[in-house]
C-alpha cells in the first residue's frame, strides 16, 4: 500500500480488540485505534469528532438502538468504509446491514485470516473509490427491448465482454428488470445481493457501496443483478435509478444497462442519462411496429435528439434476411446499421451453460456481428483509442487508459 489509511474500531471484547490489532500490524500502512465500549453506551459517544478512512464496530445485531445509530453515522459520513462484527447474524442481519451501507460483514469467532482479507480488500476498494471520483468520463450504454425474447439481453452480455476486451477497461453491467432479470443467470452468477440493495441508498450510494452490492465474473465484468423474487418496477424510484446510474459512470469505463421492455417512470430518466442507446428489434411486424411506438414515445418525450442506434437482430441470411432489414429500416424512416445474423444454436447453448458466446464459439457468425456494437461503442463515445478488427477485441485496448 503506498498510501496511509486509518482504522477506528469500537469493540465490546478484548478478544475483538486484540485480532484488531495482530491484523493492523500484518498490513504496515493501517494505523488503528481501538477502543472499548460498554453496553448501552452511544457509539457516537465513544466515537466523538475523529475521522477515519475505515470504522469497525462491535455491534449486538438485536439492539435497534445502536443499529439506529449506525444508521446514522453512516449517513453522515457517506464516504467511510464501515465494517461490523458481531457474535452471531442472520442471512436478513446482512442484508439489512447492506441496505444500511455497511461494506462487510465479519462473523464471530474472528479468523486471523478472514479480518486480514477483509481489511485488505476494504483498503483496495477505498483507494479505487478515490480514483473513480476523480474522473468522471465513464460512459453509459443502455439496451432498450421492443418485446421480451428480442435478444436484448443476450446483445449487452456480449458488449460487456467485447467492451471488457483484455482487461483494460472496467465494466459495470446493470440488470434494470426488477421482475424478470436474468443477467444473472445467463453468465451463471451467484449473487449474495442485487439491486435491491443500492435502488434507495440516496446519500449513501457510492462507488464502493455499488460494488459491494455486485457480482465479478470470471471475466471481470462487475454484474449487478436482479431480484431473486419479483418486484413492481415502482419499487425503484427514478431518483433513485439516476442515482445508481451516476455512481456506476463514476465507478466504470463503460457502464451497460438492461432495462425490462416495460416501460416505468424511471425509463426517460434514464434513457436522459445515457450516451448511446441500442434499441434491439426483430425484423419482423410485430416487433418493427413496437419499435415505431418506442420512436414515437421517445419523440414525445423530447427525447428525439437520444443518441439512438437501432439494431435488426436475429436476421436470416441471403438475400431475403438483408431485404426485411432493408424494409423494416425505411418503414421506420431509420438507418439500421447493425445486423446481427440468427444463430439460435450456440446462442441458447451458451445461455444454458451460463457462458459468453465468445467462451463457445467465437467463430460463430452471431459472435462475429456482435462486434459490430463493440466497434460502434468505441467509435462514438471513445474515438481516441484506435480501431481494430472487430474480431480482435483485444487490439482495441492496448492504448486504453482512463482520461
Amino acid at each position: 500500500m503506498s498510501q496511509a489509511y486509518n482504522l477506528i474500531t469500537i469493540t465490546q471484547s478484548g478478544a475483538t480488540a486484540g485480532a484488531i490489532e495482530t491484523a493492523a500490524k500484518s498490513l504496515g500502512d493501517l494505523s488503528t485505534d481501538v477502543r472499548q465500549r460498554q453496553n448501552g453506551t452511544p457509539i457516537l459517544e465513544v466515537l466523538g469528532e475523529n475521522q477515519s478512512d475505515i470504522l469497525l464496530i462491535e455491534l449486538d445485531l438485536k439492539d435497534a438502538g445502536a443499529v439506529r445509530e449506525l444508521e446514522g453515522l453512516i449517513q453522515s459520513h457517506p464516504g467511510r468504509a464501515t465494517l461490523v462484527t458481531s457474535p452471531q447474524a442472520s442471512v436478513q442481519d446482512i442484508r439489512a446491514l447492506m441496505r444500511l451501507g455497511v461494506q462487510d460483514y465479519i462473523p464471530q469467532p474472528i479468523a486471523q485470516e478472514d479480518l486480514v482479507t477483509t481489511l485488505k480488500d476494504t483498503i483496495a476498494n477505498i483507494s479505487k473509490s478515490k480514483n473513480a471520483a476523480e474522473s468522471t468520463d465513464g460512459k453509459v450504454i443502455t439496451f432498450l427491448h421492443t418485446c421480451g425474447g428480442a435478444g436484448a439481453t443476450t446483445l449487452a452480455l456480449q458488449l460487456a465482454a467485447g467492451l471488457r476486451g483484455n482487461g483494460e477497461a472496467s465494466v459495470g453491467l446493470l440488470d434494470y428488470d426488477l421482475q424478470f432479470g436474468n443477467l444473472g443467470l445467463s453468465l451463471d452468477l451467484v449473487p449474495t445481493s442485487s439491486i435491491l440493495d443500492v435502488m434507495d441508498s440516496g446519500s449513501r450510494l457510492d462507488p464502493s457501496l455499488l460494488q459491494t452490492a455486485m457480482t465479478s465474473h470470471r471475466s471481470g465484468i462487475n454484474v449487478l443483478t436482479a431480484p431473486k423474487v419479483i418486484y413492481p418496477l415502482d419499487a425503484m424510484s427514478a431518483s433513485g435509478a439516476v442515482s445508481i446510474v451516476k455512481t456506476a459512470r463514476r465507478t466504470f469505463n463503460f457502464t451497460i444497462i438492461d432495462l425490462p421492455h416495460t416501460w416505468t417512470n424511471w425509463t426517460q430518466p434514464v434513457l436522459s442519462a445515457s450516451d448511446m442507446v441500442f434499441l434491439v428489434l426483430e425484423p419482423n411486424v410485430t416487433s418493427v411496429h413496437r419499435a415505431q411506438k418506442i420512436i414515437d414515445a421517445l419523440n414525445n418525450l423530447d427525447l428525439e435528439n437520444l443518441p439512438l442506434v437501432l439494431v435488426a437482430n436475429k436476421a436470416e441470411g441471403g438475400l431475403t434476411g438483408r431485404q426485411r432489414v432493408s424494409d423494416a429500416a425505411e418503414a421506420l424512416k431509420k438507418d439500421i446499421p447493425i445486423t446481427i445474423r440468427a444463430d439460435s444454436r450456440d446462442i441458447e447453448e451458451a445461455r444454458n451453460r451460463g457462458i459468453l458466446l465468445k467462451e463457445l464459439n467465437d467463430r460463430s457468425g452471431a459472435y462475429k456481428d456482435m462486434q459490430q456494437l463493440t466497434d460502434k461503442v468505441l467509435l462514438e463515445l471513445r474515438p481516441d483509442l484506435q480501431t481494430a478488427s472487430a474480431t480482435r477485441p483485444d487490439h482495441l485496448f492496448t492504448r486504453f487508459r482512463r482520461k
